[in-house]
C-alpha cells in the first residue's frame, strides 16, 4: 500500500508568521491520519524568533519543514514590473516556487496564511486529476462583474487562489511559469487580484472544482448563504447552491478562509471576526499562546462598513456595500 502524503506550500512575511504558525498547527493536529506531511515555507523576511517557533510546531506535531529563500524569486517578480499587493510581492511567489520544489508526490497544496484546517485533508491528498486538469480549487465568492473586467465571460468559473491543489509535476512539464511570464510581458496593465486573476485567465478551463468545504469563506457566517450569493451576483452561477453552503454552516467545513476587512482578522485585537474562537483554539496550541494579538489595522472605511452592517437594515447595507465594491473594482481593474 502506498503512503498517504500531503505536501503543503505556505508563503510568509514576518507579519504573517504567527497566523501561518496557527494555520500550520491546525493542519498538523487534524491530519494525523496521513503518513507524511511535508511543509514548504517560502521565507519572505521571517524573523529568526518566529522561524524558530514555526520549527518547534513542526517538530512537536510531526511535520517535515523545508524553508525556502525568496530573494531570487523576488528579483524575477520585480523585473516583470508586477504591481505589489498590499506593499508586498509575496502573493506571486508560489507561482514561481512551483518550478523549484521537488516533492515526494505529484500534488502540492498551497494554503494562504489566513486559513484554518478543522478536519482531515486526506481526500485532497488522494485527489486524482483528469488528463487536462492542472489544479483544483474552490469557486470564489467575488463580484461577478470583475470577470468581465479581466476578460473572462460572465458564465466562466472564477476560482479563489487561497487554496490551490496543483499537479506540480505537470506544471513543470508543461512550462506553465513560462506561459505566465509571457502573458505578463504581453499585457499592458496589471491584474488587481494579482496571481488569482492570472491563474483564472490562463488556466481557468483546466481547474477542477472542489467542494466549498475546502475553502469556506468566512463571509457566510456574517451574511448567510443566500444574502452573500445575492450580494456578489452569483445566483445564476457558476457557483454553489445555497443549500450546500448552509449544510457546511450547520455541520462544519474542512478548511476555513479567515477573510475579512470590516470585521478585522482573528489575530488582531478587538476584532469581530466570526472565526475568532476557532483561531484562538489553535493559537493556544502554539508557542505564542498567551501573547497579545496584533494591533488592529482596520481603516476608517472598514469601520464605517462595520457600523453599516450592525445598525442599518440589511437591504440598505448590502446596496451600499455592493455599490462601493463595484466602483472600487472597476477603478482598480482599469489601472
Amino acid at each position: 500500500m502506498s503512503k498517504s502524503i500531503l505536501n503543503v506550500l505556505y508563503q510568509s512575511s514576518d507579519y504573517y508568521a504567527i497566523p501561518i504558525g496557527v494555520s500550520l498547527t491546525s493542519l498538523l493536529l487534524n491530519n494525523t491520519d496521513l503518513d507524511e506531511i511535508n511543509v514548504y515555507l517560502l521565507d519572505d523576511g521571517i524573523s529568526d524568533a518566529h522561524l524558530t517557533d514555526i520549527k518547534k510546531i513542526c517538530k512537536k506535531y510531526n511535520g517535515n519543514l523545508f524553508v525556502l529563500p525568496t530573494e531570487s524569486i523576488q528579483e524575477k517578480v520585480i523585473s516583470l514590473n508586477l504591481q505589489s499587493w498590499n506593499g508586498s510581492y509575496a502573493t506571486f511567489y508560489k507561482l514561481f516556487a512551483l518550478d523549484e520544489i521537488d516533492a515526494p508526490s505529484n500534488l502540492l497544496l498551497y494554503l494562504d496564511g489566513d486559513t484554518l484546517i478543522d478536519k482531515s485533508l486526506r481526500a485532497l491528498a488522494e485527489t486524482r486529476f483528469e488528463n487536462n486538469e492542472l489544479m483544483a480549487a474552490v469557486l470564489d465568492l467575488y463580484l461577478k462583474s470583475h470577470k468581465s473586467n479581466i476578460g473572462l465571460a460572465l458564465d466562466a468559473p472564477y476560482f479563489n487562489a487561497g487554496v490551490l491543489l496543483v499537479d506540480h509535476v505537470k506544471w513543470k512539464k508543461e512550462h506553465c511559469l513560462d506561459k505566465i511570464i509571457g502573458h505578463i510581458k504581453s499585457r499592458q496593465r496589471n491584474y488587481f487580484v494579482a496571481d488569482q486573476d492570472l491563474i483564472n485567465v490562463l488556466f481557468g478551463n483546466r481547474i477542477k472544482p472542489l467542494s466549498p468545504t475546502y475553502n469556506f469563506n468566512s463571509c457566510f457566517f456574517l451574511y448567510g448563504a443566500k444574502n452573500a450569493i445575492a450580494l456578489y451576483d452569483l445566483f445564476d452561477g457558476p457557483y454553489y447552491k445555497p443549500e450546500e453552503i448552509d449544510d457546511l454552516l450547520d455541520n462544519g467545513a474542512c478548511l476555513y478562509h479567515c477573510l475579512g476587512n470590516m470585521e478585522g482578522r482573528p489575530w488582531e485585537k478587538n476584532n469581530h471576526h466570526p472565526l475568532d474562537d476557532l483561531y484562538d483554539r489553535y493559537f493556544n496550541h502554539t508557542p505564542w499562546a498567551g501573547n497579545e494579538k496584533y494591533d488592529a489595522t482596520r481603516g476608517l472605511l472598514a469601520k464605517l462598513q462595520w457600523v453599516s452592517f450592525r445598525f442599518l437594515p440589511s437591504a440598505i447595507h448590502f446596496r451600499i456595500h455592493k455599490t462601493m465594491l463595484d466602483r472600487y473594482l472597476r477603478k482598480r481593474d482599469l489601472q
